[in-house]
C-alpha cells in the first residue's frame, strides 16, 4: 500500500514521515513549489469594487489574516512586520496550527477558527461582532498568490470591512517523481492548483479516477468530484494530524 503525497515541501516530508512511523508506506511527490515574491503582490478589495491593484498595504489593520504556515513565516520574517510590531499592535488571525506557530514563535497568540478553513475564518465569533467595530476600517490577508479570495467578499458585505491582500509567495508547477497509478493506494491533494495538476498527470498515466482521494475541505471536495474523481473524501483540513488519522482509520495501512 502507497499513499501518494503531493503537497509542497516541507510539509510533503514532514507528513511522509508521520505516516511511516504509523507503517504506512508513502511516495512523495511535490506537484507544486513554493516561491517567494519580491515585491510583493498587493491588492486591495472595497465593496462594490471588487479587487485592485496597489503598491503599498494599506496602514492601520485592526487584524491580519494568514491563510498558510507558507506565509506566516515569510511574514514575520520581513520589515514590514518588525515595522509595524515595533509601533502598534493589532489582531492576528490564523487558519489552522501549522500558520500559527510562526507567529507564536515571535510572540503572538492569534486566533484560530474551529475548523481550519476559510469558511471557519467567515464564521469565527471574531467577526460576529455589530459592523459598528467593522465599518470603513482595515483587514490584511496575508497569503499566496493564488490563494482564494471569498473571505474579503463575505466579510466586507456583512461587516464593511476593506481588505488588502498581500500574497509573499506563489506556487509553481514541478515535474512530479516517476510513480505508476497502479500501485498507488490513496492520494492527498492540498488545493486546488494541485487538484488540476494532479489529475493531469494522473490521466496521463492511466489513473483510475476511484482512487482514494484525501482533500482538505468541503469546496475542494465538490470540486474534486466535479472533476471525476468518485472517491474523494474531506479530511476537514490539511494538518499532519488529520491526515494520517483519516488514513489509518480507512485501515490503508495493512490493505
Amino acid at each position: 500500500m502507497t499513499v501518494l503525497i503531493t503537497r509542497s515541501e516541507p510539509g510533503a516530508s514532514q507528513l511522509a514521515v508521520a505516516l511511516r512511523e504509523q507503517g504506512v508506506g508513502c511516495l512523495v511527490s511535490p506537484l507544486l513549489a513554493v516561491r517567494s515574491l519580491e515585491p510583493w503582490s498587493i491588492n486591495t478589495y472595497h465593496a462594490g469594487h471588487g479587487w485592485q491593484a496597489s503598491n503599498i498595504p494599506e496602514p492601520n489593520p485592526l487584524v491580519v489574516i494568514v491563510l498558510s504556515a507558507h506565509a506566516a513565516h515569510r511574514y514575520v520574517a520581513s520589515d514590514l512586520f518588525k515595522q509595524r510590531m515595533s509601533s502598534q499592535k493589532f489582531e492576528h488571525v490564523a487558519i489552522g496550527p501549522a500558520s500559527a506557530a510562526p507567529l507564536i514563535e515571535v510572540g503572538i497568540t492569534p486566533l484560530l477558527p474551529d475548523q481550519p478553513v476559510s469558511e471557519g475564518i467567515v464564521e469565527m465569533p471574531y467577526f460576529s461582532r455589530g459592523s459598528q467595530v467593522w465599518d470603513d476600517h482595515w483587514a490584511w490577508i496575508v497569503s499566496g498568490k493564488e490563494g482564494r479570495d471569498h473571505i474579503a467578499p463575505m466579510l466586507t458585505d456583512r461587516l464593511g470591512l476593506h481588505f488588502c491582500k498581500i500574497s509573499v509567495y506563489e506556487r509553481t508547477e514541478v515535474e512530479p517523481a516517476d510513480w505508476n497509478p497502479s500501485t498507488i493506494s490513496v492520494v492527498s491533494v492540498a488545493s486546488n492548483q494541485a487538484l488540476e495538476v494532479f489529475k493531469r498527470h494522473w490521466l496521463l498515466r492511466g489513473g483510475n479516477m476511484n482512487v482514494p482521494l484525501l482533500v482538505p475541505s468541503m469546496r475542494l471536495l465538490e470540486l474534486a468530484q466535479h472533476s471525476g474523481f468518485n472517491n474523494a473524501r474531506n479530511v476537514g483540513s490539511a494538518s499532519t494530524q488529520q491526515l494520517v488519522e483519516a488514513i489509518c482509520a480507512m485501515d490503508l495501512a495493512h490493505d
